[in-house]
């Protein structure tokens, strides 16, 4: 190397970095896009919950009504609340499997930090993942959309119940 050009040299130290950068821009767009999709997925969850729970609250209120007048419709209409409260336990399962596949995302990136850590010489590394489920990040995922997927559909289910009922 000591016959080496300095400024090939300087020309070889601009290329990494360029390489580096590029590598850095990816992982940031990576890593945006990730936050981008956990944030959305979090406002779909909380909007299934609250459509369930503002429905089933507003039949409670309007079965209210009727038990003055004891009209034959308050059991359809009561019984019409079954959907909503599904849709309600759909969406909280799904909140809850959600914890659990950001669990598992966490222990795969500990996992790669700890590989990298010890490629560069670090003894201790990031720890060892416990990796009870193997396939865990799959199967969550798998659930939480179809949770979340059915606390969507119950809603509907149950407006449209509603609607043949009450018409």
């Amino acid at each position: 190397m000591a016959d080496d050009d300095p400024r090939e040299l300087e020309n070889y130290k601009a290329n990494l970095r360029r390489q580096e950068m590029g590598w850095q821009a990816r992982f940031d767009y990576v890593l945006f896009s990730d936050r981008a999709a956990v944030d959305i997925g979090l406002v779909a969850l909380r909007t299934a919950i609250l459509m369930n729970a503002g429905a089933a609250v507003a039949l409670l209120a309007f079965v209210g009504q009727l038990w003055d007048d004891g009209n034959a419709t308050m059991s359809k209409v009561l019984i019409g609340i079954v959907p909503f409260l599904a849709g309600l336990v759909c969406g909280a399962l799904a909140a809850l499997v959600a914890y659990f596949y950001q669990s598992f995302v966490t222990a795969e990136a500990q996992e790669k930090l700890n590989e990298v850590s010890q490629q560069a010489g670090d003894q201790n590394g990031w720890g060892k993942r416990w990796n009870l489920l193997p396939n865990g990040k799959k199967w969550t995922r798998a659930a939480m959309l179809l949770f979340g997927i059915a606390s969507l559909l119950f809603f509907v289910f149950g407006a449209g119940r509603l609607i043949c009922v009450l018409s």
